[in-house]
C-alpha cells in the first residue's frame, strides 16, 4: 500500500520595515534659500511595498530672527519587504539653493541610515559639498557660477565607492 505524499507549497517568508518621518530643519550660514532632493536607497533584497523613494521639498527661506535656520517639515513614508537585512535603507539628502548670480547650485550632500529600532528618533545629517579638483576648475566655477556637482548622489550610500 503506497502512502500519498502531501505537498505543501513553498512558504514565502519576509520581514516588513516601515519608516515615517519628516525633514524638519536645516542650518546654513550665508545662504538665503534652499530646497532638498530626497532619495532612499536600499539593498537588492529589499522591495518597496508602499511610499516613494524620491521626493523634492519646497524652497524655503530663513526664518525670521535667525541667521541660518530653515524650516521644511516635509514628510516621507516608506514600507519595504525584505529577506536579508544587508543593504539597510539609507536616506540621501541633496541640498540646493541659489547663489549670488542666481544659479541653482548644490549646497551639500548627506546620508544617514534609517533607524532599525522602533520608536521616535531625531537624526542629524551632516552635509558635505564637492570641491573643484584643480585651480582651472575653481576659476571656471567662479566665472560661470557653476559649482562642482555629483552626477548621482547615490554614490554617498555605496560604501565601495567612498574612500
Amino acid at each position: 500500500m503506497a502512502a500519498d505524499k502531501l505537498e505543501v507549497p513553498e512558504a514565502h517568508t519576509f520581514l516588513l520595515y516601515s519608516a515615517s518621518g519628516e525633514i524638519q530643519t536645516a542650518s546654513f550660514p550665508f545662504i538665503d534659500n534652499i530646497y532638498c532632493k530626497i532619495n532612499i536607497v536600499h539593498g537588492k533584497d529589499w522591495l518597496l511595498s508602499s511610499g516613494s523613494e524620491e521626493d523634492l521639498t519646497h524652497v524655503t527661506k530663513k526664518t525670521r530672527g535667525s541667521q541660518n535656520h530653515f524650516v521644511f517639515n516635509h514628510p516621507f513614508d516608506v514600507t519595504y519587504k525584505f529577506t536579508n537585512p544587508f543593504g539597510w535603507p539609507q536616506l540621501i539628502l541633496s541640498v540646493y539653493g541659489l547663489d549670488t548670480l542666481g544659479n541653482d547650485v548644490v549646497r551639500g550632500y548627506g546620508t544617514v541610515h534609517l533607524p532599525c529600532i522602533p520608536g521616535r528618533h531625531s537624526l542629524r545629517v551632516p552635509l558635505q559639498a564637492p570641491e573643484s579638483s584643480s585651480v582651472i576648475q575653481s576659476l571656471s566655477a567662479l566665472i560661470t557660477g557653476k559649482r562642482p556637482e555629483l552626477v548621482e548622489a547615490r554614490v554617498f550610500a555605496d560604501e565601495s565607492t567612498r574612500q
